[in-house]
């Protein structure tokens, strides 16, 4: 076979291919990147409601029952799925306080509040420096 015909016959079968591997590779991106979002805006939920359930702590009226520390229990593990090594572990630190379910010094319920906080701020840092 002549060599033009050969150059001529990979040009034709590249061009038919080339199309089909853009589109694969633009669909794939576009799912990476929609997956991506997808769990960024898990995590910024799962944050939003960690420092949300806080506020009953906030509150002068005492806690009635087990939910309220359940529910931030559950918050904190949420988040735990979702944040660094560092904000994991003070949320662990965070949650044996809060598996308590009483503070009886004013010491111990600034401990929790100060736990609370530092927590807040590491998840703050890891959303500024891994911004969506």
């Amino acid at each position: 076979m002549n060599t033009a015909i050969i150059v001529a016959l990979i040009s034709v079968i590249s061009a038919s291919f080339a199309p089909i591997i853009a589109s694969y590779l633009n669909r794939k991106t576009e799912l990476e990147l929609k997956k991506l979002e997808l769990f960024e805006n898990e995590k910024r939920k799962a944050y939003s409601d960690f420092a949300r359930s806080f506020s009953v702590l906030f509150h002068s009226t005492p806690i009635e029952g087990d939910e309220p520390i359940r529910r931030i229990l559950s918050t904190i593990y949420e988040a735990m799925s979702y944040s660094s090594k560092n904000s994991r572990k003070l949320l662990k630190e965070l949650s044996f306080n809060v598996e308590k379910g009483h503070w009886d010094t004013k010491e111990e319920l600034d401990l929790l509040y100060q736990q609370f906080f530092d927590c807040l701020d590491s998840l703050a840092d890891e959303k500024q420096n891994n911004p969506s």
